[in-house]
């Protein structure tokens, strides 16, 4: 994860801020990628249009009326974590992503090479509902953290996607950072499960 990013809140400890979002339309929906997407694309073992869904990064979610929320991850948390990027004037907030130029490398879910339509549909949608999966860690050293290894979010037509951003279960949710709820649900069991947020 991106220093800067360090010391947010997981989603658990976020209800406050992630209920300012709730009945929300998306606007934008933007990956920051650690690495230029062309860089990532070359990288890719499949299709660059997988490079939005995979590439290492936070999002941020620009919904109208209430600001931009950013989702990350930190590693030596296992979890997610999310933060106010921007609130509804604009105004920023500490560590905006969209300032991090060459550090961070923007990715429109709309990119006609980088990602695919499935994302481009999320925008417009209303959000209505936020969850976490959680994992049971089988590493003992993972016992005292958060574990909140997604942010769920559920929107009123799209369904509901999953930013699977905890750090020590990649292995098991694969190349995806970002997953739709059809893909997620068959690897949910008592190692990873999801509770409700809002």
């Amino acid at each position: 994860m991106i220093d800067q990013y360090k010391d947010q809140p997981t989603p658990s400890q976020s209800i406050p801020l992630l209920r300012t979002f709730l009945g929300r339309k998306l606007i934008s929906f933007t990956r920051y990628s650690i690495f230029p997407k062309e860089e990532a694309g070359a990288e890719m073992e499949e299709s660059p249009s997988r490079v939005f869904e995979g590439t290492e990064g936070p999002l941020g979610l620009t919904f109208e009326g209430a600001g931009i929320l950013g989702v990350g991850e930190d590693d030596s948390l296992n979890s997610a974590i999310v933060w106010l990027d921007s609130d509804r004037n604009r105004r920023l907030g500490a560590t905006p992503m969209s300032e991090k130029e060459g550090v961070l490398f923007p990715i429109e879910a709309s990119d006609p090479v980088f990602s695919q339509a499935k994302w481009r549909d999320f925008v417009g949608d209303q959000l209505i509902g936020m969850s976490i999966i959680k994992e049971n860690p089988i590493n003992p050293r993972l016992e005292n953290r958060p574990c909140e290894v997604a942010l769920c979010l559920s929107w009123q037509k799209n369904g509901k996607l999953a930013a699977i951003l905890g750090g020590q279960g990649d292995d098991y949710w694969g190349f995806n950072k970002l997953m739709l709820w059809n893909a997620v649900q068959p690897k949910l069991n008592s190692r990873f499960y999801e509770v409700p947020l809002l």
